[in-house]
């Protein structure tokens, strides 16, 4: 985020001026800027350029662009800056031994999120609505239905089988078998032509 003011010189340019309200800009949003004196001859600047020059345009990575615009200011609130800020403070941290998860160096325009209590995750309710389905099924299914009655344990008694004689087999050798023979019909080969 690049801070300017209405009124503000574009840097690097003597006679332009900023024209758009005074806020805060994203890094890339376009500004609107007049001539000193002619209020007719409009130009249209990334914010970044009018607060830091040409420098914005001359590093190709975000890491090199924010210890560049750190070198020259460092309050800066540029996203390059920032991201420039956070690194160094987990370089440090690293070299130190201290690395911790605490106070991390946090974007202006960052949304925190709000904790969901675990009773409330959506994960959470499905696992204890399944367990109440699953108890509430046991329950039903170890009611009894309806009392039988009881009777008296009766001695076990084995009943007597008769004694049998196993069969006594002699081979046949008067049979004979003959395979049965299949007849396949006849296939015609002839051909006929056609003309």
């Amino acid at each position: 985020m690049v801070s300017l003011t209405q009124g503000d010189k574009v840097f690097g340019e003597a006679e332009l001026r900023v024209a758009s309200a005074t806020g805060e800009y994203a890094d890339v949003d376009l500004i609107e800027c007049v001539e000193d004196g002619n209020a007719q001859n409009k130009s249209a600047f990334q914010a970044q350029y009018i607060k830091y020059g040409p420098i914005v345009y001359q590093h190709n990575t975000p890491e090199e662009l924010g210890a560049a615009l750190f070198a020259v200011d460092p309050e800066s609130t540029h996203d390059a800056a920032i991201l420039y800020k956070e690194d160094e403070a987990r370089r440090l941290a690293r070299t130190k031994g201290t690395l911790e998860p605490g106070e991390p160096v946090a974007a202006p325009d960052a949304i925190e999120e709000k904790p969901v209590p675990e009773e409330e995750e959506p994960d959470t309710k499905f696992f204890k609505e399944q367990a109440a389905k699953d108890e509430a099924a046991k329950t039903a299914s170890s009611t009894p239905e309806a009392e039988l009655p009881e009777f008296p344990d009766e001695p076990e008694v084995e009943p007597e089988l008769p004694a049998v004689e196993p069969p006594t087999l002699v081979p046949d050798n008067t049979s004979t078998t003959t395979p049965a023979v299949v007849e396949e019909p006849a296939i015609d080969v002839s051909t006929t032509t056609t003309e």
